[in-house]
């Protein structure tokens, strides 16, 4: 009965023993697996991250796409006013010159852009082509560089162009700021 009682504790304890160590390497694999999870799950951020942060981009170089038109058009016509300009043109041929050349099909252009700045820009770049200093070949350099510098950064980041032009026009503007204008570029 000793021996029978021995042998039915000895297989209890074996198959303790077995279970114990069963549970054990359970407890191992399922440690590893919520480290792989964890590591899948991270991953799965990361990409997620990247990919918001493509379509982010994505949009920057559509929305960049849709403003290169109308910002390519617009730096025509100051090129062309600022050049007519140094040529001697008065006021009333240089409103003539934007009218005939550079003013149809741009208003589609403008509406294309899906830009709330698009009208300030427009406008500022008309006054500055108008009444910038082009006096001497050096003022007409500067002039179109900077022309070239804010249509760039427009295309770029409308926003930020608009705030540096704001801070620093290039012209003087004596006209009263009206509330209703919402294309005068002095106003945020």
């Amino acid at each position: 009965m000793l021996l029978a009682g021995l042998i039915v504790n000895g297989g209890v304890f074996v198959a303790s023993a077995g279970a114990a160590a069963v549970a054990w390497w359970q407890a191992i694999e399922a440690s590893k697996s919520r480290d792989s999870a964890l590591a899948a799950q991270q991953s799965a951020l990361l990409a997620w991250q990247e990919g918001a942060s493509a379509l982010v981009r994505a949009n920057e170089i559509s929305a960049g796409a849709l403003r290169a038109p109308f910002a390519s058009r617009l730096q025509q016509m100051s090129n062309d006013v600022l050049s007519q300009r140094l040529g001697g043109a008065n006021a009333d041929t240089i409103f003539q010159i934007i009218g005939e050349r550079h003013t149809p099909g741009l208003s589609p252009l403008q509406l294309a852009t899906n830009e709330r700045t698009a009208g300030k820009f427009s406008r500022w770049l008309s006054t500055y082509a108008r009444t910038v200093d082009v006096s001497s070949p050096s003022a007409i350099m500067s002039a179109l560089s900077l022309v070239d510098a804010r249509v760039r950064g427009w295309i770029r980041d409308p926003e930020a162009t608009m705030a540096e032009i704001r801070d620093e026009p290039g012209v003087l503007n004596d006209l009263p700021i009206l509330d209703p204008d919402l294309h005068d570029y002095r106003v945020p």
